[in-house]
Formats: structure tokens, C-alpha cells, sequence
């Protein structure tokens, strides 16, 4: 079962919902929506859902997980008001949009270390601003990308951003040492398994083998 996160934990006043828009999405992953049609795309950490929202005419197949699904409409109220200073009419303009019928995407109450979706589900995994940016510990690392590598399609792609490394220096930015040593060890394993990661643009791209039929 999927643990709930009420508002005053910690990990909520560390992770809060965000509501980034497609073209912040378009421009920091480097797709467009040719490379969204025809395919099952999962976004990964999508807050109040703006992505797939401002995308709704577009007849794309996206599904959004965040835990913060999982929460009554007062708690994501009580969340959204501790963790920002957007105005009331703006929060309730997207918490109604999360609420509404005429959306793009399937909403799932769930975590990234424990996926409610069968093997091989997703043509394209992404997450924008969530693992493993905001990576708890090295174990949850762990868990998110064997659940990343199990809910790809063959030939399926993930696109994370950003990455853990400024993309003009050295300087780490969300990762300690010890999960960077274990996000470096997680990459590895999943090249020696054929995959192919790539780190393009602060992006880390990673392409699930075919099987040879």
C-alpha cells in the first residue's frame, strides 16, 4: 500500500506540488509533441498536473503520479497555501482542474519506489523536478529505478531532469556524496544490463534494450 504523506510531514514541507507547464516540460527534456503522439507517456512527480493539463486538446495517452493525489482536497489546500504565496484564485484554479472531467491525463495516488502499473507499460517515462532531484536516501534510489526499468516498454525511454550535476560545473546540487556514488552505481548496472544512458542538455536519458525474438 502506498503511504500518505499528510501536509504537516516533513517530507511534504520538503516536496512540494508544483505546477510546471508544458513548455518549461517541451524545452528542458528537448521534445516536442511529435515525439508525444502514439505513445504511453507517464509523468512522474506531476504535482497539480499542469503538464498534462495544458496539453488536454492535444489527444495524448499521459498518466501522472504523485502522491499528493492521494490527499482530500483540504490537505491539498492546506499543503499548496504552506508551501507557496500564489493567491487563492490560482490555487483553486488548479486544484479544480486536478477535480475535473476534461483532462488528458489519468491521475495516480502512488510513490516512485512503488509503482501501481504492470511491467512494460510506458512508451516514455519522465520527471521533471522529482527523482532523482529530491532522492530521500540511497535505498529509495534504488527502489525508483528498478520500478523505472520494469515499467518501460522495450525500446522505452525515461528522460530525468534535472540531472544531479550542474550542467556548466562540478557542483552538485541536490545529491549528498553517498546517494551520487549510489546513483553512479545504479547507471552502471543498467548499462551492464544494455541499456543505454546518455546525459544530454542536464538531462539523463535512459533507452530500455530490445529483446532479440
Amino acid at each position: 500500500m502506498t503511504e500518505k504523506f499528510l501536509p504537516n510531514s516533513e517530507l511534504w514541507k520538503e516536496y512540494k506540488p508544483t505546477a510546471r507547464g508544458a513548455q518549461e516540460y517541451l524545452e528542458d527534456f528537448g521534445l516536442t509533441l511529435k515525439d508525444l503522439r502514439g505513445k504511453k507517456i507517464l509523468d512522474i512527480g506531476s504535482g497539480l498536473n499542469e503538464f498534462a493539463n495544458d496539453l488536454r486538446d492535444e489527444n495524448l495517452d499521459i498518466t501522472s503520479i504523485d502522491p499528493f493525489y492521494g490527499l482530500s482536497k483540504e490537505e491539498q489546500e492546506e499543503l499548496y497555501k504552506n508551501g507557496y504565496e500564489d493567491g487563492e484564485e490560482r490555487l483553486t484554479e488548479l486544484l479544480d482542474k486536478l477535480k475535473s472531467g476534461n483532462r488528458s491525463s489519468k491521475l495516480v495516488a502512488g510513490r516512485s519506489e512503488d509503482m501501481p502499473f504492470a511491467s512494460g507499460s510506458f512508451d516514455l517515462v519522465i520527471s521533471h523536478y522529482g527523482l532523482p532531484f529530491y532522492a530521500e536516501d540511497g535505498e529509495k534510489l534504488k527502489q525508483f529505478f528498478l520500478e523505472l526499468s520494469r515499467i518501460l516498454n522495450e525500446g522505452g525511454e525515461a528522460k530525468l531532469y534535472p540531472s544531479y550535476i550542474k550542467s556548466d560545473t562540478d557542483e552538485t546540487t541536490e545529491l549528498s556524496r553517498e546517494k551520487i556514488e549510489v546513483f553512479e552505481n545504479i547507471l552502471k548496472e543498467l548499462e551492464d544490463q544494455e541499456f543505454e544512458v546518455d546525459r544530454t542538455n542536464n538531462n539523463i536519458i535512459l533507452r530500455k534494450p530490445k529483446t532479440n525474438t
